[in-house]
């Protein structure tokens, strides 16, 4: 029977990469002659051993429903002592909830950081407050979702990067203010004016994929205080109505780094950044353009 100690697990959650934390509580498992001993003592001892005895915990550390979601349970990174540190989930059976359920209440996704999860659909995304350790969340949705329930991410203390496909929008909940990286992949417009009533406070880096969808904003500044890079993915033709509203929009004057992608899309020299536009994007360390923006300046 695997050992549980609430205190040090929770202390591993604010921490998982603390050094000293996880010596602490692997001595614990040790002193209480947790099955995870062997393998603590193959891993700090670097014997090949290792991987036997990792194989030798898998039921116990998946759990007695581990056959529910082995099939959708793809390359898994292990940390040390049996935890999972990153993983893929991707759903074998759409609306299916309970395979996922059951792989975050394992023991092995305790301390999951970054998960992948793909072919979710809503009741899978409400799940989600369960990894209650994670850093980095990318969402693949089944269709496309009009809203992406933010709200079912506000157990999720210590997210700071969040990556979504295929939906509309972002309904604003607290968690949102926690991100430092966001990527948004839709089909169609997105708002920036949309994007800055959501309490985006520690925004560093925003990724936006439009597809055949526009940009567009006007004066959202305010909305996103720490803003320093901005990547917009537009399909051919879609270049020069993205940089108009960035520019529209005012936040460019708070970049550091500006990427309007696309088929030809090119880094610009200090002289062609003076040039553009009368100087708008001169103070920025880097920007990419699509190709042949510069020749109707």
């Amino acid at each position: 029977m695997l050992r549980v100690h609430p205190e040090l697990e929770a202390q591993l959650v604010a921490t998982p990469d603390d050094d000293g934390a996880w010596l602490v509580y692997e001595d614990w498992l040790i002193e209480q002659g947790d099955p995870r001993s062997e393998l603590i003592i193959c891993e700090r001892t670097e014997t090949a051993d290792a991987g036997r005895a990792l194989a030798t915990l898998e039921p116990l550390l998946f759990g007695p429903e581990h056959k529910a979601f082995r099939a959708a349970l793809a390359n898994p990174m292990w940390r040390r002592a049996g935890f999972i540190e990153a993983c893929r989930f991707e759903s074998t059976r759409p609306g299916a909830r309970e395979p996922l359920v059951a792989f975050l209440s394992s023991p092995a996704a305790t301390l999951v950081t970054r998960l992948n999860l793909q072919n979710a659909d809503a009741a899978m995304i409400g799940e989600l407050h369960r990894a209650r350790a994670l850093r980095w969340l990318c969402v693949g949705t089944t269709r496309t979702l009009d809203t992406f329930d933010s709200a079912s991410l506000d157990g999720l203390d210590h997210l700071d990067e969040l990556r979504v496909s295929s939906i509309g929008k972002l309904a604003a909940a607290p968690a949102l203010a926690r991100l430092r990286v966001l990527y948004i992949g839709g089909h169609g417009d997105a708002e920036l004016d949309q994007l800055a009533s959501l309490g985006l406070a520690r925004l560093e880096r925003l990724e936006l994929s439009l597809g055949i969808g526009e940009l567009h904003g006007r004066g959202t500044t305010r909305g996103f205080p720490a803003l320093c890079h901005l990547h917009v993915n537009v399909l051919a033709g879609g270049g020069e109505r993205a940089v108009a509203a960035v520019i529209a929009s005012g936040i460019v004057a708070q970049l550091r780094r500006l990427t309007v992608s696309g088929p030809t899309a090119r880094a610009l020299s200090d002289v062609e950044r003076r040039r553009f536009r009368g100087g708008v994007l001169a103070h920025l360390e880097e920007v990419h353009l699509p190709n042949g923006m510069l020749v109707k300046q």
